[in-house]
């Protein structure tokens, strides 16, 4: 084995030991969610001897996951949306025109992040009220988008000062592009990479948060897949396969969205930005 080798070798041990405790959770949460009553009182963490589906059946009829999983993807592609476009623009536009002031702007609305969701989500929540605009799966989409804006700003700049190169810009301008096509035709292309980490991360925290579902939406009709799966624990009855085959639910999709965008994120860092 040559030297090469044994360096690939010793990362990918490496690697596959940091992910083992990120994969035992995953894993225990498989075994639970398809082991019979019996196999999981002689052993809650042991490997099944017989495959069910009847926990998984049970938990998407009692909590109506359907239903739940179609507002989740709903919420989520908007705030992936929003996020996006807004983040896209704003670093463009900060990083058009920089100047003393516009730094120091661009730094207080990245700073804007460092706040705990919980500090203005009940002044929100009663402006939200007040004018009856909650229980609606359209604001809450938009809220998930908005509040990760100063994250994807901070990303999405950081990427056109790698990659958005000022001889670039000063060719499109001599050749006659506004500021509005530069953005479409030269910014957004070469920030694909970024914006697609972007969008896999605003859709896997929109899909997976409760705080906010639970704060915006009191009409079942409503209610996303975290709030759902909070149904099936009562005190007259706690199912631990049913509250596993609803997390896996709940966690395929995530899964899924991360799994493509690691594809695209090899596909899109594979261009140069002078193309």
């Amino acid at each position: 084995m040559s030297s090469r080798d044994r360096r690939v070798f010793f990362r990918t041990s490496l690697a596959a030991l940091l992910a083992l405790p990120f994969l035992f959770p995953f894993a225990f949460l498989l075994t639970v969610a398809f082991k019979t009553e019996e196999d999981y009182r002689a052993s809650p963490i042991g490997l099944p001897t017989n495959i069910t589906f009847e926990h998984l059946a049970d938990a998407w009829q009692r909590a109506e996951l359907g239903h739940a999983l179609v507002n989740s993807m709903t919420v989520s592609v908007i705030g992936v949306i929003v996020a996006v476009v807004l983040s896209l623009s704003a670093a463009f536009w900060f990083f058009v025109f920089r100047s003393k002031w516009f730094d120091r702007g661009r730094w207080v609305l990245i700073l804007a992040y460092a706040f705990p969701a919980v500090i203005w989500l009940i002044p929100l929540f009663v402006i939200l009220a007040r004018n009856g605009w909650t229980n609606s799966l359209l604001v809450l989409g938009v809220i998930y988008g908005v509040s990760n804006v100063p994250f994807g700003l901070f990303m999405i700049y950081a990427f056109y000062r790698q990659t958005l190169k000022s001889e670039i810009m000063d060719a499109a301008a001599v050749d006659g592009a506004s500021i509005l096509q530069q953005f479409a035709r030269i910014a957004v292309p070469l920030a694909r990479p970024a914006a697609v980490a972007l969008a896999a991360l605003v859709f896997v925290w929109s899909f997976g948060d409760l705080l906010f579902a639970v704060t915006l939406l009191q009409d079942p009709d409503t209610w996303t897949i975290p709030i759902a799966a909070a149904t099936l624990v009562s005190s007259q009855r706690i199912t631990a396969q049913a509250q596993a085959s609803a997390a896996l639910v709940a966690l395929v999709p995530s899964l899924i969205v991360v799994l493509v965008a690691q594809r695209a994120l090899v596909r899109g860092f594979g261009g140069g930005s002078v193309k």
